[in-house]
């Protein structure tokens, strides 16, 4: 079975999966903590998706991948898209999951750099709290908004401003049909984050693609759906 790599997105880590995991009727799955995040919050974050996707390449290369399967989540969508465009003799299939193909999101209910500046003034763990929040159909009554919440607060005030910078300098709408592995994208309907016109852009433009959309589940469908989710990746990683 081909490996699988589980790129998670902006605050999140490695054990954001593991309501995923006992589902995946997969033998080899590798989940990786972007530098600065999860458990590498030791790590010295870097301000670039292009640098987020060096260091996934890197992990495979240390854990003697070299071809792989490649799921992200949002943000770590971002990063396996660039992996896919950039080095795409290293990807079999790919899965982008709750995210686009640009990072300044048109439309976005704030700038970034306005949420630069109210993530410093309310400091990292309140921004961790209100961000996470926003992930979950409802926002702090879900069952999963805590331990979500608490995963985001290993991230430091500079890696959550690193993170946005990398996203707001990160747009790779027009070199969408350079992917040539066959792509799987996913997207919950009540998705706060990522609306239907991005991920019709993903969509259209991806030559080898599938559009499977979850009813009634919003940005962290590994949460709120995960044997759903887990059913559309056993029938696909195969």
């Amino acid at each position: 079975m081909t490996p699988l790599i589980l790129v998670h997105g902006y605050l999140g880590g490695s054990s954001q999966w593991s309501n995923l995991l006992p589902h995946l009727n997969h033998s080899s799955v590798y989940a990786v903590d972007l530098p600065g995040f999860g458990e590498n919050n030791h790590l010295d974050p870097v301000s670039s998706i292009k640098e987020m996707a060096t260091f996934v390449l890197n992990f495979a290369s240390q854990n003697e991948l070299c071809k792989f399967d490649l799921l992200g989540h949002s943000m770590g969508g971002m990063v396996a898209q660039e992996v896919a465009i950039s080095y795409p003799k290293k990807v079999r299939k790919l899965v982008l999951y709750s995210t686009g193909s640009i990072g300044a999101l048109p439309g976005r209910f704030e700038t970034i750099d306005q949420s630069k500046s109210r993530i410093t003034n309310e400091g990292s763990e309140t921004a961790a709290e209100r961000i996470s929040a926003t992930w979950f159909k409802e926002l702090t009554d879900s069952p999963f908004h805590q331990a979500c919440a608490n995963l985001a607060k290993k991230a430091n005030l500079k890696t959550m401003l690193h993170g946005l910078d990398a996203m707001k300098s990160w747009d790779r709408h027009n070199d969408l049909g350079r992917i040539d592995a066959e792509t799987m994208i996913i997207w919950g309907t009540e998705d706060r984050t990522y609306n239907r016109a991005q991920i019709d852009l993903l969509s259209d433009r991806i030559k080898n693609s599938y559009l499977q959309i979850i009813p009634d589940t919003a940005h962290a469908i590994h949460d709120e759906k995960a044997p759903e989710l887990a059913a559309i990746l056993n029938g696909y990683l195969v």
